[in-house]
């Protein structure tokens, strides 16, 4: 027997699925959306702060205070501020290299670095240009060679804003010369020295630098195996306190004569264009052919070169020459081929 009431008691009713699942959704959408928007917020946060850092630390750069500006640098995370603040970073430490290497009175490396540095951007050229100011008032060209700085020498004129370095540039340039002169490297000498007359031929040291490129083309010609021509054969007098040495060129080669000594003679003689090389042997007496340089020169003792300067695979001929007072000297010059075994 059962115990029954009236009306029978019914179960309470089961929420249906669909209210569960609105509820659930509803709190799981309120939670995304609250979370979503702290996202938002603190990322809103982050950013405002490191553009915050990068503005202090970019102020910093264009004043050249690399340290400080690092110490806000280094404080930034995000990709699209690094990629802006990293070319100003490697920027300033170069400069910072550069006034390092100057405060520690290495002039040398100091110019080279300040130079880097505005390769490398222009954004410090203002700093830059004050710091060249100071070196060039504490170093003079002579100073400043070295390797580094001769290796590129004659680029530097693509500094135009660097007032110090290209009123001292012309200068530099040639003690460059000098410096690969001292040391042997007669080659480079040269091609600073010629660089030199081209680039400022009514310099001042415009005519020390000829005497200077005079004396490393003979030097640079023994040193590579030149042969010894001896002085030409008295020809005449001058009738004046003055010597003169006439030459004529016999070969189809272009001939440079230099001569160093009481006067400095570079000079150039036209080929022969009806002239020839000779085969083993030359001819019996100079050729009454080519083009004929007369110079007229102070007496004294003269170092002399002769070469081809059309002509790399001529060999040539260095000697020293004593000019007399009043006597005149002529010869000839041609090209024999030695005829191989």
């Amino acid at each position: 027997m059962e115990y029954q009431s009236y009306p029978a008691a019914q179960p309470p009713p089961k929420p249906s699925s669909l209210r569960r699942i609105l509820i659930i959704g509803g709190i799981l959408a309120a939670c995304v959306i609250f979370g979503c928007g702290g996202f938002i917020a603190f990322g809103a946060y982050i950013s405002y702060t490191e553009n915050g850092y990068y503005d202090k630390g970019h102020a910093a750069f264009l004043a050249g205070n690399c340290a400080e500006a690092n110490t806000y640098f280094e404080k930034i995370s995000g990709d699209d501020l690094e990629a802006k603040f990293k070319p100003e970073q490697d920027l300033c430490n170069q400069f910072d290299l550069a006034k390092g290497q100057h405060d520690s009175g290495n002039y040398p490396a100091a110019l080279v670095a300040y130079l880097d540095t505005s390769a490398m951007g222009n954004q410090l050229d203002t700093l830059i240009s004050t710091q060249l100011d100071q070196l060039f008032q504490q170093a003079q060209p002579q100073q400043l060679t070295s390797d580094p700085v001769c290796t590129n020498v004659t680029d530097y004129d693509r500094y135009a804003s660097f007032g110090a370095l290209q009123d001292n540039l012309p200068e530099l340039v040639a003690e460059c010369g000098r410096y690969y002169s001292d040391s042997g490297s007669y080659a480079d000498a040269v091609r600073l020295y010629e660089s030199f007359l081209l680039t400022y031929p009514n310099h001042q040291l415009s005519s020390q630098v000829e005497e200077l490129l005079a004396s490393a083309l003979v030097a640079q010609a023994r040193a590579e195996g030149a042969g010894t021509i001896d002085r030409p054969q008295q020809s005449g007098t001058t009738g004046t306190t003055s010597a003169e040495v006439i030459i004529q060129n016999a070969s189809p080669e272009r001939i440079r004569l230099v001569l160093t000594g009481p006067e400095t003679l570079i000079e150039e003689i036209d080929p022969c264009t009806e002239c020839v090389t000779y085969s083993g042997v030359g001819p019996a007496e100079c050729p009454e052919a080519g083009p004929v340089g007369t110079y007229t020169l102070s007496p004294g003792s003269y170092q002399v070169l002769v070469e081809s300067s059309s002509d790399t695979g001529t060999t040539p001929f260095t000697g020293t020459w004593d000019l007399a007072e009043g006597d005149q000297y002529s010869s000839c010059f041609y090209i024999v081929e030695t005829v191989g075994p």
